[in-house]
């Protein structure tokens, strides 16, 4: 735009030159002087300006190839952030699984907390979440459960399913290999027992029952407060310890009235604490099988050289006579 406008200027100075009849060849000659230097000024602006814009476009390929490599770099990093992030969170739950919460407790985690335990180890049953409760090392499985009894009109005709997560197998093993289990049933009533005396006074009617892993049903006994019959709400608590938990049903019947109420509420398993045998006692059996049967086999090939022994003995006599 300046050139132009010099190169304008120029003209205009030279035209009005000659318009007023006072131009010469000289002063055409410096005039063109003027324009070819204006010229050679505007090719070195010019090659200044490509040669600026050329390096800004190096500059810009530069920083856009600087931020490309700064990309995949931060992407890489992503990614060993998202790897190591996977195997932390695998060791996480490795230090989680368990046969009981006593072998959880010796991998060093001494913190209450929720684990996955394969109480049947290299069974084909699915794991189990359950809250270990250190230091006790107490296993407590299971959600509490309540349900309203319906009414109804016959013999222990309400019946509800105690179902549990973990596969039942599972929980006969645990409450096997544990010294102690315990589940506790609240029953709460209104105007209805739990048992009483039949009218003959000489037999005890039941009205509530639990059903035990192995599918059998067993009556629940005493009640000091519900059976009163207390026309206000009441409860009582019963602890069931048996080698046939956990518990897989609750009923109750009859329930005639409508102001008759009951309600009924299992609470988790919680199992005591068992050992189990270390890697090393394992091994030290092992030890003990493979010598004795070491000793069994060395007992019989002594006793196949013995019996060898005298046939060859008993073949050369009888040969010599």
């Amino acid at each position: 735009m300046k050139f132009l406008t010099a190169i304008c200027l120029v003209l205009h100075i030279a035209t009005a030159k000659v318009t007023a009849g006072v131009v010469s060849n000289e002063d055409l000659q410096n005039s063109f002087k003027e324009l070819e230097e204006l010229v050679k000024a505007d090719q070195i602006e010019k090659r200044k300006l490509e040669s600026t814009i050329s390096n800004l476009q190096h500059e810009l390929e530069s920083v856009k190839n600087k931020s490309e490599t700064n990309e995949n770099l931060i992407k890489e990093e992503q990614e060993n952030m998202n790897t190591t992030k996977t195997i932390v969170t695998r060791l996480n739950k490795i230090s989680k699984i368990g046969t009981s919460c006593s072998y959880i407790a010796s991998l060093g985690n001494l913190e209450s907390g929720t684990f996955l335990l394969d109480t049947d180890g290299e069974g084909n049953q699915a794991p189990y979440e359950a809250e270990c409760k250190m230091p006790e090392r107490t296993t407590i499985v299971g959600k509490e459960v309540a349900y309203d009894i319906d009414h109804c009109n016959e013999s222990f005709c309400s019946e509800k399913n105690v179902t549990n997560d973990a596969p039942l197998p599972q929980l006969k093993l645990l409450v096997e290999k544990s010294p102690s289990c315990n589940q506790i049933v609240t029953f709460e009533c209104q105007s209805v027992p739990i048992m009483m005396l039949s009218q003959n006074g000489n037999d005890i009617n039941y009205y509530l029952q639990w059903k035990d892993s192995n599918g059998e049903f067993h009556n629940i006994t005493g009640g000091d407060n519900c059976n009163k019959m207390w026309p206000q709400m009441r409860s009582d608590s019963f602890s069931l310890n048996s080698k046939s938990l956990p518990i897989t049903a609750v009923r109750y019947g009859p329930l005639e009235f409508e102001w008759q109420k009951a309600k009924i509420t299992v609470s988790k398993l919680k199992c005591d604490p068992y050992e189990e045998q270390t890697l090393e006692d394992r091994l030290d059996q092992l030890d003990v099988k493979i010598t004795n049967v070491k000793s069994q086999i060395d007992h019989k090939i002594t006793n196949l050289k013995s019996s060898l022994n005298s046939h060859i003995d008993s073949r050369s006599r009888s040969h010599y006579g």
